[in-house]
């Protein structure tokens, strides 16, 4: 979640998540990733986990609606000056 768009193998995954329990398999890794995308909720076409073929998943942003984008702080500053 730190790095969105960022791939992720399932090696690394499995590292910080399990250590190195030598009973998990990658198996077990998507069935986890599967688990938490059902938590998750949202469309297929709108999800927060994508799978990266033959490497592993890649977190995104989640997309907005057009026209409710956030304004940043300065600009909220700035209105009210």
């Amino acid at each position: 979640m730190r790095h969105p768009g960022e791939p992720i193998s399932r090696k690394v995954l499995k590292e910080l998540v399990w250590g190195s329990d030598p009973t998990i398999e990658e198996a077990t890794i998507d069935a986890e990733i599967g688990r938490l995308r059902r938590a998750i909720g949202g469309r297929k076409r709108e999800a927060l986990i994508r799978t990266v073929r033959k490497l592993g998943y890649v977190c995104e942003t989640p997309k907005r609606p057009a026209g409710t984008e956030r304004k940043s702080s300065n600009s909220d500053a700035e209105a009210r000056s």
